[in-house]
């Protein structure tokens, strides 16, 4: 049996059409921007997903880092400059600032 003529007998049977399911489309990576400016992560918090690419753009006078407090990576920012890094794994990620402690920002990743 043919199967366009599956199609029709479970049209049939069942009173809706039926169609094979497309293959579900692989999500496509985003690159996120975390602004530093007046000594502060904006925004602090971001939802993120494994293999979005995440930039921190320095708007400061002077340079920072955008660290993770595990050594996930390091980002040198020079002032007035940017730097990324892509995600990897799922998680929670506490990152800071080297030069300036009290600068602080979260990425939680989602697979």
């Amino acid at each position: 049996m043919r199967l366009t003529s599956l199609y029709f007998l479970a049209f049939l049977i069942l009173g809706t059409p039926i169609f094979p399911l497309a293959a579900a489309s692989p999500a496509v990576a985003e690159e996120i921007e975390i602004k530093i400016h007046d000594m502060a992560f904006t925004p602090k918090k971001l939802l993120a997903h494994v293999g979005d690419k995440v930039k921190w753009i320095n708007e400061d006078f002077v340079n920072h880092t955008a660290t993770g407090k595990n050594n996930e990576w390091s980002v040198i920012l020079l002032a007035n400059g940017a730097g990324n890094v892509t995600l990897t794994e799922p998680g929670h990620i506490d990152y800071y600032c080297k030069y300036h402690p009290t600068m602080t920002g979260q990425i939680d990743v989602a697979p």
